[in-house]
């Protein structure tokens, strides 16, 4: 008989056969036939050789009844996978391209060193023939989970079937894309496979015995390292260890404890990731260790020290891993010098970006520091009078130190020198609490006068940085030679006007140098307070000013605009409300009068409410009284604002907040020569009018 008729009459029988055979097993036999056909009858078509009726290749009707009853049955065996049964939608999803496949008693289900199909689920009693020779008996498995790893890996076991069943086939090559989509998917297989795999693993070893030589070697291995060692087995708890892991996990003996129980209790994610990766790497060690041992947990602290964890598997001759090796380091001194160059680098950040503020408002810096030089001085002086003997101080020394530290403060907050401003503030409140109670105080007074001293040392070291260079200009009076050709110039043609004008430039500074600064620190500011604030400045740019001046103004003038900032501007809800543009406005203005040059500070703000100052004022008795009717009787309430001893900022942050420091800028201005007057109007703002005498440019 040729090869021709042996096809031709196995198709035949093969017609017969299929007749009552369910569609997926007639398919498949057909296309396993095909195949066989086309290897050997490459140049022919499966027509020359079919005798019998054509239809036998046509798609067979669909039988509702039939596709009903297969589709309960897939589900059925679905559910034998415990994470399905709680997502019915998985499930039903499953169904769709899942294949029911019949097996006898006898057949094998799964091939060792052979690549399974797909995932099979088979819910009848099989026998599970294991790599080390034995085998063991199962009521059913869930089997061919290897199928989905990258890349697809052979069985390491053989399995069959003991008894017929219909088992349920999830193909790879459908299932494999189908999970990168589905990661709920993904989770619920999974689980279930590493649950199979374990047993496995487990009837494995107990099958073939774990080897006694090598768990002899690893105890040997452990007691002579002189390290902090021990090993895990596959349900998590320690085996054997060395005394040094003993001291370090807190327990003498720490044969059988659960090493999750001592480390991770308390922290349910590092505990479910331990957990997973124990799974992993005994399903068969099949996953990239690196991978699996990321999950357990690399460093902790433990009673209050901190250490680090190292790993290593330890396997079987077949690859199954026996034990997990861990070693403890101890790497709490490692850590201290981590977080010490940390806090260095910091702190080296901190003080560079110190030094740019500083750079970039040189004139203001070097204010600080002549205010630092002076308070200084005023405090060694403070101490030797009042401190050291235990006197009451004087009052008006008392306020003059105060307002010296207050104006010190601010200047820090504008180069955010934090450490400054807050050994001056605790100075500023050491001063005060010592002036209420010497005897009690005078101890406290020394321990913050030191702690000021070694900030003082800290801000003056840094003029180091800026360069002598540098200083010397700004110290000195320098020509570059263009500008000392205009004055020779001016001088040849005797224009006294013009030469004035030249020296004056390098003796005098113009009138935005008392804003020095002022532009971030109130926008700084403002965003600490939810406000939002534009600040100008107004008057001839040509404006020449003593140094002195400039000098007293850009430090004095900050307690005015901070406190306009801090109580008298309004946040932009509330100045809608009272149909204002959310943003105020705060203004430097300068004006030539005859005999006198003003200098005005205003903002559009809710205003100061005198009623509130004189009741306030009328509840102090600290305050002369006869001077506060006085005051209210000529109409000059606002002068309240500047009696020292009226501001405080509990109290006045009750009201409008304004006060705070005022009668140092007043003690300010009178030394020069000048005079502070405030003009407000409730819901409108407030002026603070600064007079000077004044004889002009020249």
């Amino acid at each position: 008989m040729t090869d021709e008729q042996k096809l031709q009459n196995l198709l035949h029988s093969l017609q017969k056969t299929l007749e009552n055979a369910e569609p997926s097993i007639r398919v498949r036999s057909l296309q396993t036939l095909l195949d066989f056909k086309r290897e050997l009858f490459k140049d022919k078509t499966i027509e020359e050789f079919f005798v019998g009726d054509p239809s036998f290749f046509s798609p067979i009707a669909p039988d509702p009844e039939r596709e009903e009853q297969e589709k309960k049955t897939k589900q059925k065996l679905l559910c034998y996978l415990q994470r399905l049964k709680e997502t019915p939608s998985l499930v039903r999803f499953l169904v769709g391209f899942a294949e029911l496949v019949p097996f006898e008693a006898g057949q094998t289900l799964i091939y060792a060193d052979k690549v399974p199909e797909g995932l099979l689920i088979f819910p009848a009693s099989l026998e599970v023939k294991l790599p080390t020779g034995g085998s063991i008996q199962r009521s059913a498995a869930l089997l061919g989970g290897l199928s989905l790893s990258q890349p697809p890996r052979a069985s390491q076991i053989t399995c069959i079937a003991r008894q017929a069943c219909t088992a349920l086939l999830l193909p790879a090559e459908k299932l494999q894309p189908i999970l990168c989509l589905h990661p709920d998917l993904q989770e619920a297989l999974f689980d279930e496979i590493l649950q199979e795999e374990e047993q496995e693993l487990s009837d494995a070893l107990r099958d073939g015995g774990i080897c006694q030589e090598q768990q002899r070697q690893i105890r040997a291995m452990i007691n002579n390292m002189g390290q902090a060692v021990f090993t895990l087995d596959p349900n998590g708890e320690i085996g054997e260890f060395s005394g040094l892991a003993a001291r370090f996990l807190g327990y003498e003996d720490l044969t059988g404890r659960p090493f999750a129980d001592l480390v991770l209790r308390q922290n349910e994610k590092k505990l479910k990731s331990y957990y997973r990766a124990l799974r992993l790497l005994h399903s068969g060690n099949r996953l990239d260790p690196g991978v699996v041992l990321s999950l357990l947990p690399a460093e902790l602290t433990l009673n209050e020290a901190h250490y680090r964890f190292h790993y290593q598997i330890i396997e079987d001759i077949q690859g199954y891993v026996l034990n997990l090796i861990v070693r403890m380091e101890e790497i709490s001194k490692e850590l201290e010098m981590a977080r010490m160059r940390q806090a260095a680098e910091e702190e080296r950040e901190k003080e560079q970006h110190i030094l740019d503020q500083v750079r970039n408002n040189i004139g203001s810096f070097l204010n600080l520091l002549e205010l630092i030089e002076e308070n200084q001085t005023t405090l060694k002086k403070y101490q030797k009078d009042f401190v050291d003997p235990l006197l009451p101080p004087d009052q008006q020394q008392t306020q003059s130190l105060v307002n010296s530290l207050h104006t010190i403060k601010g200047l820090c907050s504008q180069f955010e020198i934090t450490p400054l401003k807050t050994a001056a503030h605790q100075m500023e409140g050491a001063v005060r609490a010592f002036a209420l109670t010497p005897s009690q105080k005078a101890a406290s007074f020394k321990e913050q006068q030191k702690q000021l001293k070694k900030q003082y040392r800290y801000t003056q070291s840094l003029v180091e940085s800026l360069g002598e260079k540098v200083l010397s200009i700004l110290r000195g009076i320098h020509f570059s030679p263009a500008e000392f050709d205009q004055l020779r110039q001016a001088v040849d043609e005797q224009n006294w006007k013009q030469a004035k004008w030249q020296l004056q430039k390098k003796i005098d500074l113009p009138l935005s140098a008392i804003a020095e600064g002022w532009e971030k620190d109130i926008a700084q500011l403002a965003g600490q307070l939810g406000k939002e604030v534009a600040f100008e400045v107004q008057g001839d740019e040509n404006l020449l000013l003593p140094i002195a001046w400039v000098k007293t103004l850009n430090a004095e003038l900050r307690h005015i605009y901070r406190n306009a900032l801090d109580h008298g501007f309004e946040t932009p809800k509330e100045r809608t409300q009272a149909k204002k543009p959310p943003q105020g406005q705060l203004r430097l203005e300068a004006n030539e009068k005859p005999g006198m040059l003003e200098l005005t500070l205003s903002d559009d703000g809710r205003g100061i409410d005198f009623t509130q100052i004189i009741a306030l004022a009328k509840k102090k008795p600290e305050l002369d009284q006869a001077v506060i009717e006085d005051l209210i009787h000529q109409n000059e309430a606002w002068r309240i604002l500047l009696l020292p001893g009226f501001s405080s900022a509990k109290q006045l942050s009750s009201i409008s907040g304004r006060g705070v420091g005022l009668d140092a800028v007043e003690q300010a201005l009178a030394k020069l020569g000048g005079t502070l007057k405030i003009e407000t109007e409730k819901g409108k703002g407030s002026r603070f009018i600064i007079q000077l005498p004044w004889a002009g440019k020249g």
